[in-house]
């Protein structure tokens, strides 16, 4: 829907120029719930205490989002194209910007495909985590998040992206796109490939990434002792001095359908490996059913990390969600991740990790424009 009146009031918002052209599309979402969170401890297996439980109410934003987006003809098939969005957060006085920030890319778009650059969706969440990426609260695929998230480099959306996306070829496309200057490292910090084959009823996808040892976690943190001088010996160096700043690997399989009674089940693997470090596997598996204006979902995931250190980590998710209209959708969702840690010291002790579960309930309601 063209929102050109919206978008002149918002222009001097955003510092987008020129975005009364008669193509500029104004979109956005706000996605706000109640939610009642629990955090429950298992006794200290050295002192034989236990921690009380974390638990309390709270208003939270799910995503909110604000977007500006269009094209430009060019001629001979050729296409301008731009992407602005803004995340908002309604749920603290309605801040935008910051660390809310999305997405923000342009590129040329024509019958050989498209190529863009600047922040943008990762095609391996797409390819891998997206189709059970569906529930509305925060803890949706959590599988997918537990081991995707290495590195500072969003598992959804990176910046400094040059992406390519192939034209359809019978419901298949493919996806490709390096990452440039994050961290200490100068040349390509990420890359990726995903091909997707989506015909409505049928979603396959499959991809993989790869992340060099100086853009994850490990290597940003060091980076930053290097630079505030932190790292040049002795007794005093910090500890950041010291991270693992191995290359991470990460592909998987991602497949859905849609059967036609109402029914659509979801599943997805994904396999992360950091060089002599750490090794993850993920499972999301995701059931939902329509029936009239009503969505009912469940869902189990599990992350297991099989480098040595036995880490188990698995929980399910319920929900019931009803469209009120096209743009109008209230829900109720509640999930829960069990944390089993067993660490094996010295090959004699057996402890378990202090964290046992993590209980949230969403009752909350998300509005499209």
């Amino acid at each position: 829907m063209k929102k050109t009146a919206i978008a002149l009031a918002l222009a001097g918002l955003v510092a987008v120029p020129t975005i009364a052209a008669a193509d500029t599309t104004v979109y956005g979402s706000v996605r706000i719930s109640e939610n009642y969170g629990k955090l429950e401890f298992n006794e200290d297996p050295f002192t034989g205490q236990t921690r009380n439980d974390v638990k309390g109410w709270d208003v939270q934003n799910n995503s909110s989002r604000l977007g500006f987006k269009g094209s430009e003809d060019l001629g001979n098939g050729l296409s301008a194209i731009y992407h602005y969005e803004f995340g908002v957060n309604p749920a603290d006085g309605v801040t935008i910007g910051g660390t809310n920030n999305r997405l923000g890319y342009a590129g040329l778009k024509g019958g050989w495909g498209q190529v863009t650059m600047g922040t943008q969706w990762n095609p391996y969440y797409f390819a891998v985590g997206g189709e059970v990426d569906v529930f509305n609260g925060f803890y949706s695929a959590n599988g997918y998040y537990e081991a995707a998230g290495f590195n500072e480099l969003d598992s959804t959306r990176s910046g400094n992206q040059i992406l390519y996306q192939s034209p359809s070829f019978g419901n298949f496309t493919l996806h490709a796109g390096i990452l440039t200057q994050v961290g200490g490292n100068t040349g390509v910090d990420q890359y990726q490939v995903a091909g997707i084959y989506d015909n409505g009823s049928l979603f396959l996808g499959a991809a993989y990434r790869g992340l060099d040892g100086d853009s994850t976690t490990q290597g940003i943190e060091k980076q930053r002792a290097k630079d505030e001088g932190l790292c040049q010996g002795g007794p005093a160096q910090d500890v950041r001095c010291f991270l693992n700043t191995k290359n991470v690997n990460q592909y998987g399989l991602q497949a859905r359908y849609q059967f036609g009674f109402g029914l659509g089940l979801a599943g997805s693997w994904q396999r992360v490996k950091q060089s002599g470090f750490a090794k993850w596997n993920t499972y999301d598996v995701v059931a939902n059913y329509d029936f009239g204006n009503n969505t009912a979902r469940v869902g189990w995931f599990k992350a297991k990390n099989d480098d040595g250190i036995e880490e188990d980590n698995d929980g399910w998710i319920i929900g019931l969600q009803h469209r009120m209209s096209k743009r109008t959708r209230v829900w109720a969702e509640y999930g829960q991740t069990s944390f089993d840690q067993n660490r094996t010291v010295a090959g004699a002790i057996d402890t378990d990790s202090l964290l046992d579960k993590n209980k949230n309930f969403s009752l909350g309601m998300r509005h499209d424009f």
